[in-house]
């Protein structure tokens, strides 16, 4: 027992002595942990950050980038979502959210589609309007000329084909193929947008293919097809008698049969079979319109509705969109 206590009193004088005589801290020194972790200083340190005008540099790189961040810096829902964005100008000249039952595309008429007309009056292909100075199409509709005349969205704005600065054909496109049939025009002189106009967004691959394109999901095709809807790459096999053969770059569509008697049926089906080389299809998300594909000009509407997935080339366009599009970019960021 005296021994138990003898070695106790040991310990704990041992143990008292390295406490109080050891220069070892827990914490090292105040310009010793500054050498290790540098943290600049906030840009408003010293003022309420809701005074000062935003910058979007600050807020995404002091933040998490995000739309809520986007929006202290522009002001504005308009330039906060620039694409995609389904709203009308009501009576007192403000922009609203679309009610539910408002048609997107009257008469089958979309905002952010592009028709190719020739010099008969006759349009001969379609395209969608990515960007002020962007336009997506097939690459089939490059071979139709110089004498084209572009109509943009629902405006009655005109564009000559020659003021088309830069036409870029997928690299991997072989003519009378349906294989990478994807086409970017860049334009001289910026669209108008606004009412009537306005560009598609571009989703990411997951959200578009997971999403967006989910197997029943309704979406909205220039043209007026009657609702159609997304079907998965094995009912496109099973259902649809292709002469082409349909790849993972591909996807279908099936339209909801048409009310009515046998002609008037007959009737719409014909007026699904106007759908255009290029026609966009975007899938409406909240307020928001992407795109999700393009037409394919040897589809034939009798064998099912069949388009380009865009998501399977999304490195293509947006390399070639913020090439295209680096100005407008530079003056939302800077001005």
């Amino acid at each position: 027992m005296e021994l138990r206590l003898w070695s106790f009193f040991y310990l704990t004088l041992h143990n008292y002595y390295l406490l109080t005589n050891t220069e070892q801290t827990v914490f090292r020194a105040d310009p010793h942990a500054k050498a290790v972790f540098l943290r600049p200083k906030r840009a408003n340190a010293f003022f309420v950050e809701e005074i000062l005008e935003g910058n979007l540099e600050r807020e995404c790189y002091e933040e998490t980038c995000n739309k809520e961040e986007a929006r202290e810096v522009f002001e504005d829902d308009r330039k906060t979502d620039p694409c995609g964005n389904l709203r009308v100008l009501s009576e007192d000249s403000k922009w609203r959210t679309m009610n539910q039952n408002e048609p997107i595309c009257p008469q089958g008429k979309c905002p952010w589609q592009v028709s190719f007309v020739d010099k008969s009056g006759d349009v001969i292909c379609q395209g969608v309007i990515l960007g002020k100075r962007s336009i997506l199409t097939t690459a089939a509709c490059m071979t139709t000329g110089e004498n084209i005349t572009l109509v943009i969205g629902n405006s009655n704005e005109k564009i000559n084909a020659s003021r088309v600065t830069r036409r870029t054909v997928h690299s991997r496109y072989s003519s009378g193929s349906p294989d990478d049939n994807l086409a970017f025009l860049e334009l001289e002189e910026p669209i108008s947008l606004g009412l009537g106009t306005i560009q598609l967004c571009l989703p990411e691959k997951d959200f578009s293919e997971n999403i967006l394109m989910k197997s029943g999901k309704e979406a909205v095709v220039v043209g007026g097809a009657n609702k159609p809807s997304y079907l998965s790459l094995d009912v496109c096999h099973s259902k649809l008698n292709l002469s082409f053969a349909l790849t993972n770059k591909m996807f279908c569509m099936e339209e909801q049969e048409a009310e009515g008697t046998v002609q008037q049926r007959l009737k719409h089906k014909k007026k699904e079979c106007d759908l255009l080389a290029g026609s966009p299809v975007a899938t409406v998300e909240g307020n928001t319109a992407f795109l999700t594909g393009l037409f394919l000009s040897q589809s034939d509407c009798s064998q099912g509705l069949v388009f380009t997935k865009v998501s399977r080339y999304l490195p293509w366009i947006r390399k070639l969109l913020l090439s295209t599009e680096a100005d407008m970019v530079r003056e939302k960021l800077y001005f």
